[in-house]
């Protein structure tokens, strides 16, 4: 048994928070001493300490560690709980990189300053602040960098496209297992498209790819890459989802969704109405029969107001 100052030393934890540990009922000692109040560590808790700081690494809260080592739970319970922290981590790392975007842009501006010039901050580009404003209120940080994709785009022969996916009968889903197991299911979809997206160019990860939910069970996905390519993407993205196993939500039919694709050389005026145009190959999509891909093209508005 080792006493609290020489388990603290030993596991690079400090003794107050041990004793805040203790009070939560996060981590106990294994004896404490009647009289003197002493308290005493078993070298096996050790193993604790390393689960709590890997945790705690991974964005779970002290009182979320706490329940989630004094109780066990069931299976599908643990993983609706990792899908949710999967989807903030996310989140996460978008605001960051909006933030980056943001830093960089500001950086552009100062660095077109002549040199020894003396500047201050409020004064450098109302019009990157008022930017930076409009994608805060409107969650459009990634915003910034398909902006420029885009523009970019316009002017040359490179390819980007935008994907718009809609999860099919999703409400049923929701109407028949609950929200919450609804949103179980929007986590674990939403990290299926990352982990279905490639490794290089074009990877969801980097500047030139993006994703995000617009909707409650819409997504939009963007990527710098070639026509063949992207859509043999989608066309990937749709068959593993279909492929997903949510029997432990108690969900025993497949859940399926439907995408619609836009090119750039369908010459979109903006980021907008590039949205616009894969929304529609979504909407044709689905009254095709869902669980499919759909390319827009000069027809499919002739098709669309040719609908019974």
């Amino acid at each position: 048994m080792l006493k609290i100052g020489e388990f603290a030393q030993k596991n690079n934890v400090t003794v107050r928070a041990l004793h805040h540990y203790e009070e939560i009922g996060l981590l106990e000692p294994a004896e404490t001493d009647r009289f003197t109040g002493y308290r005493y560590y078993d070298e096996s808790q050790s193993r604790d300490i390393k689960i709590i700081n890997i945790l705690k690494s991974l964005g779970f809260s002290l009182s979320e560690i706490a329940g989630l080592m004094k109780l066990s739970v069931e299976k599908n319970e643990l993983i609706i709980r990792l899908n949710e922290k999967y989807t903030q981590a996310r989140i996460d790392l978008d605001r960051a990189q909006f933030r980056s975007f943001g830093i960089e842009n500001l950086m552009s501006v100062v660095q077109k300053l002549p040199d020894g010039m003396k500047v201050n901050i409020k004064e450098v580009s109302d019009m990157v602040v008022y930017n930076e404003k409009m994608a805060i209120d409107h969650g459009k940080g990634f915003d910034w960098g398909f902006e420029e994709i885009f523009r970019d785009s316009l002017k040359t022969d490179h390819n980007i496209t935008t994907m718009v996916l809609d999860i099919d009968k999703f409400k049923s889903i929701n109407d028949n297992y609950g929200r919450r197991i609804g949103d179980a299911v929007l986590d674990a979809i939403f990290r299926e498209i990352i982990n279905t997206m490639p490794g290089g160019e074009g990877c969801i990860r980097g500047y030139k790819s993006n994703l995000e939910r617009i909707g409650g069970d819409e997504f939009i996905i963007r990527v710098d890459m070639e026509k063949e390519n992207s859509y043999d993407l989608a066309l990937k993205i749709c068959k593993s989802i279909g492929d997903m196993d949510f029997g432990y939500l108690g969900i025993n039919e497949p859940v399926t969704v439907t995408i619609g694709v836009a090119y750039i050389d369908m010459a979109p005026k903006n980021a907008e109405e590039f949205t616009h145009l894969a929304e529609s190959a979504l909407y044709l999509a689905k009254h095709n029969g869902r669980n499919r891909v759909e390319v827009y093209s000069e027809d499919i508005k002739e098709k669309l107001d040719s609908r019974p």
